[in-house]
C-alpha cells in the first residue's frame, strides 16, 4: 500500500401485560402517579429521540472477558477459572511470556531445543476450559537459567524489529505448536507503544511515531506468516493503541501489510471517553483509528482486550477510589462501548489486587461490589445463542440520559442511565425519572419481567410499567448515573 500524504490521509476519513408485584412492582399504576420528589423539572419535555434513536445490539454476537495470570507465582490457576465463570465471562486474554519458556535466545534457524514448558498442567487447564482464549505472544528471550536476555537495539534505543523478528517467531512457533488446539485469537504483543516490558527504554520506539510503527510490524509479520501457516483457522489481534495517526500507521507500509494480515485490532480504552467515538480528531480516537485501518482491510473488528477506569479519571488521588465507584465506572464504561458495537471486552481484571482500583476480586479473594455488577449485567444477556430479530422503537426519553437494547433468545435487555460526565462518578446525583415507551415495530407482545439496580443488587421498586397495547409499554422509571437493567419477554 503506497504511503499516505497527510492531505490525502485527512480526505479518506472524510408487550401484552404489566409487570407483577413479584418483582416489586406495581401493576396498573401509570405513569402520571410517579412521585414527584424524584421527578427531573421538564424531564417529559426535554427528548433526544430524533437526534439519538435507541441502539439495538445482538447479544449473541458479544464476548465479555479478562486478563488473568495463571503462570505467575502465587497464583491459583483452577480458582481463576472457576472465578471467570462464576462472574459469566465467555472469554479469556492470557499472557504467555517468552522468558517463561525460552532457554536461551534462538536467534537462527528454529529449533525446539530452545524451549520446554515447566507448567504444562495449567495449560491443560485452559484446554480444557469452555472459555474463548486470547493468547498474548510477548517478552523477552531468557538465558539457560532463565534471566531476560535484552532484544536487539537499534542506535537510537528502540527494540530493532527486523533483528528481532526471527527468534520471536521462533517463540510463536514452539508456542503455536503446543496451543493451537485451544486458543481461537493470538494477540501480537501487549501495549507496543509504552514500556511495560522494557521499563529502562522505549520498547520499539516512541509512542504514536513511524519508527514505533515500523519496528512493531517487523517484528510481528514473520510470526503473523507462522499463525497463518501453522494454524489454520486461527485468528490474528494487532496493536492498535496508535495516535498521530498519519504520522505512524498512515506513514508505515510494513504496519499497513500487517493490518491486511489482522483479524482484530487490539485497543486498551482506559478512562470514559464518549469522544474517543465522534471523529473529533483525525490523528486519534476509536473512531477515527477504526477509519484508517479499514482502508488497508476492511474487515478488520475491534477488541479492547483491557479497559478499566482510574482514580485519575474521577479526579481522586491513587489509592482512594470507593468501591461503589469503581462498581459505577466498570458499569458505564462497559455500556459505553456496547453502545458503539464493540463484541470483545475484557475487563481489566478479574484478579489483580496490586492495583486496588481496578481489580474485581480482592487480595483476600473478596469479590468486590464491580464484580457483582458486572456479573448481573452480564446474566442479563445469557443464554447468548441465537437472538430474536426485533425492531424495537423508543419514544421519549430525557435529553440528558442514554439507553440500549440487546436483544437476546426470548426479547431483550433494555438499558438505561444518565449520561453523567467521568469527573461525577464519585457523586449521587438524584434519579431522573424517565417514560420512555418502547414498542416492537414488527409486532407481537411484550412483557416487562424485571428492573434491576445492579449495584445495589436488588429490584426497583419505584419502576412502573403500564400496557398501552400488546406490543407497547410504558415505562416510569427512577433513573440513575449508572445502567438500570430491565428485562423484556418478547414474541413475535
Amino acid at each position: 500500500m503506497a504511503q499516505l500524504s497527510r492531505r490525502e490521509f485527512l480526505v479518506r476519513l472524510g408487550i401484552g401485560g404489566v409487570l407483577t408485584a413479584a418483582y416489586g412492582l406495581q401493576a396498573g399504576r401509570t405513569p402520571a402517579d410517579a412521585s414527584p420528589s424524584i421527578r427531573s423539572p421538564n424531564s417529559q419535555n426535554r427528548s433526544n429521540d430524533e437526534t439519538s434513536p435507541v441502539v439495538i445490539r445482538h447479544s449473541k454476537n458479544l464476548h465479555f472477558g479478562t486478563s488473568i495470570y495463571p503462570f505467575r507465582k502465587n497464583q491459583d490457576p483452577a480458582w481463576l477459572l472457576s472465578e471467570a465463570g462464576a462472574l459469566g465471562l465467555n472469554e479469556l486474554r492470557v499472557g504467555y511470556p517468552r522468558q517463561r519458556v525460552e532457554r536461551q535466545p534462538n536467534y537462527d534457524k528454529f529449533d525446539p531445543q530452545h524451549f520446554h514448558e515447566p507448567s504444562p498442567q495449567i495449560l491443560n487447564l485452559l484446554r480444557d476450559s469452555h472459555f474463548l482464549i486470547l493468547m498474548v505472544l510477548q517478552g523477552p528471550g531468557a538465558d539457560t537459567k532463565g534471566n531476560p536476555v535484552d532484544w536487539p537495539r537499534t542506535a537510537s534505543g528502540s527494540i530493532d524489529g527486523l533483528r528481532a523478528a526471527e527468534a520471536h517467531a521462533n517463540y510463536a512457533h514452539w508456542t503455536i505448536n503446543r496451543t493451537k488446539d485451544f486458543v481461537d485469537t493470538y494477540e501480537l504483543w501487549n501495549e507496543a507503544f509504552g514500556k511495560i516490558d522494557d521499563p529502562r527504554k522505549k520498547s520499539f520506539g516512541p509512542g504514536g511515531s513511524l519508527e514505533n510503527a515500523d519496528n512493531y510490524a517487523a517484528m510481528m509479520i514473520p510470526t503473523a506468516n507462522l499463525i497463518r501457516k501453522l494454524a489454520e483457522g486461527r485468528k490474528i489481534a494487532v496493536e492498535g493503541n496508535y495516535w498521530n495517526l498519519s504520522r505512524s500507521v498512515g506513514s508505515s507500509p510494513d504496519f499497513q501489510h500487517l493490518l491486511q494480515m489482522a483479524d482484530f485490532v487490539v485497543r486498551h480504552p482506559y478512562g470514559y471517553q464518549p469522544e474517543s467515538y465522534e471523529r473529533i480528531d483525525p490523528e486519534r480516537g476509536t473512531t477515527s483509528a477504526m477509519d484508517l485501518y479499514r482502508t488497508y482491510n476492511s474487515n478488520l473488528k475491534w477488541w479492547f482486550s483491557e479497559y478499566g477506569v482510574s482514580p485519575h479519571d474521577v479526579g481522586l488521588t491513587p489509592g482512594n477510589m470507593p468501591e461503589i465507584v469503581q462498581a459505577k465506572a466498570v458499569l458505564r464504561s462497559t455500556v459505553l462501548h456496547l453502545l458503539h458495537d464493540i463484541e470483545h471486552l475484557d475487563v481489566f481484571c478479574l484478579y489483580y489486587p496490586t492495583i486496588p482500583h481496578y481489580t474485581l476480586i480482592d487480595e483476600t479473594g473478596r469479590r468486590k461490589p464491580a464484580f457483582f455488577a458486572l456479573q448481573k449485567l452480564i446474566a442479563s444477556l445469557t443464554p447468548r445463542r441465537q437472538c430474536l430479530d426485533l425492531k424495537i422503537k423508543r419514544l421519549d426519553l430525557p435529553a440528558d440520559c442514554k439507553d440500549l437494547c440487546l436483544t437476546t433468545t426470548d426479547g431483550f435487555t433494555y438499558l438505561i442511565w444518565q449520561e453523567t460526565s467521568v469527573k461525577t462518578f464519585t457523586q449521587s446525583p438524584p434519579s431522573v425519572v424517565s417514560n420512555p415507551l418502547l414498542k416492537l415495530d414488527n409486532g407481537g407482545s411484550l412483557r416487562l419481567e424485571s428492573v434491576t439496580d445492579p449495584i445495589k443488587g436488588m429490584q426497583v421498586a419505584d419502576a412502573i410499567a403500564h400496557a398501552v397495547s400488546p406490543s407497547e409499554v410504558r415505562l416510569s422509571i427512577p433513573v440513575q448515573d449508572y445502567p438500570l437493567i430491565c428485562r423484556f419477554r418478547a414474541t413475535q
